[in-house]
């Protein structure tokens, strides 16, 4: 295949708007751009310092127990494993999910690749699993928050997209988000070979598409604000550092 028949491939079913590709799933009603690092970065960043910390498999099978559980308690309209999601919940559900999470295998290692947020973010969505717990500075690393911010602050990176992809396979596999048949969806282990082949990418365009989807921010931002505080916090640990012309 030459390099224009490639070209082609990949854009097949795309919708040119000015300089920009717009990928099938976007063309539907209703789907809309959103602003990755405010609005999504804060969201992903749980899974993407998990994942650093336990790995891919390890991070999104640990993932993916919590948010089953979480589902059996919510009593909001946001089901999927975005951040801020956790923090939707009433006090009674919070509870509730505390109680039974803590019985299961996974509980530790959630608790082990959240760590270093839960002491420098410690009002983040998930702090009520482990606010009885002690952490020394000693024990954590500030330097895998930073590093695990750098490696999803573009959207398109592997990290960046791995992390988008777990939000989606956990709506998948509880069945909150059923996929058209003989869509990309359905060839999802796919992702595991980004950005090296071109379903790869295929699959990761659509992935982005969903998350957007999933992205209710009007109201999200409103009754959950993580997002906000997330990055007043991050400000307030490494202040941005301007260099001023004279």
């Amino acid at each position: 295949m030459n390099k224009n028949e490639n070209k082609k491939s990949i854009l097949e079913g795309h919708k040119k708007v000015g300089k920009k590709f717009i990928p099938p799933i976007v063309q539907y009603e209703g789907f809309r751009e959103i602003n990755w690092g405010n609005d999504i970065i804060p969201e992903l960043i749980w899974i993407a310092v998990i994942q650093k910390k336990l790995g891919y498999k390890m991070a999104n099978e640990a993932i993916s127990e919590l948010h089953k559980h979480y589902l059996e308690i919510c009593d909001t309209k946001y089901i999927n494993s975005l951040f801020s999601s956790y923090d939707s919940i009433s006090k009674e559900a919070k509870a509730k999910l505390k109680d039974q999470f803590s019985l299961n295998q996974y509980f530790d290692q959630i608790f082990e690749g959240l760590k270093d947020l839960q002491y420098y973010f410690p009002n983040h969505p998930l702090q009520f699993l482990y606010d009885d717990r002690i952490i020394q500075k000693s024990e954590v690393n500030i330097q895998l928050i930073k590093d695990s911010i750098k490696g999803i602050l573009e959207r398109r990176s592997e990290a960046g997209t791995i992390a988008q992809a777990a939000v989606l396979f956990n709506s998948m596999v509880s069945g909150k988000f059923n996929a058209p048949y003989g869509s990309i969806f359905w060839e999802f282990e796919e992702i595991d070979n980004y950005p090296n082949t071109e379903k790869s990418l295929q699959l990761a365009s659509s992935i982005r598409a969903m998350i957007n989807a999933f992205m209710d921010k009007e109201t999200r931002n409103v009754e959950c604000e993580w997002v906000n505080s997330f990055w007043q916090r991050s400000f307030q640990l490494e202040p941005p550092f301007l260099k001023l012309n004279r």
